[in-house]
């Protein structure tokens, strides 16, 4: 891999860390009573369900890996195998937006 290929890898590979480490601080937040609480159990079984994807009732580090890859493809929105400032800010925006759908106008 080109020099320019390892720092490229390296970016993506900070933005991913980025992202998993930002939701799981969120979700350490909602769950040490400072956050959002109206959707329980069932809201939380459904996102674990979606990453169990073989069913197994635990999620492996591939698929969290595949998690995390998937995530990465929807920020990379011109698909160049990195994520800019741009697709950054976009990503963060549609994120926000969708929370504030999700949640009734909340956070």
């Amino acid at each position: 891999m080109r020099r320019n290929g390892w720092r490229r890898a390296g970016i993506g590979l900070a933005a991913v860390l980025a992202v998993c480490v930002g939701g799981a601080t969120a979700w350490g937040a909602h769950h040490e009573g400072k956050g959002d609480h109206r959707h329980g159990k069932k809201h939380h079984g459904k996102h674990f369900e979606k990453r169990d994807a073989n069913g197994d009732g635990a999620i492996s580090k591939d698929e969290w890996m595949a998690a995390a890859d998937a995530r990465f493809a929807k920020m990379d929105a011109d698909g160049d195998g990195s994520i800019s400032q741009d697709e950054w800010k976009g990503a963060h925006e549609a994120m926000r937006k969708r929370m504030k759908d999700h949640h009734g106008g909340g956070h």
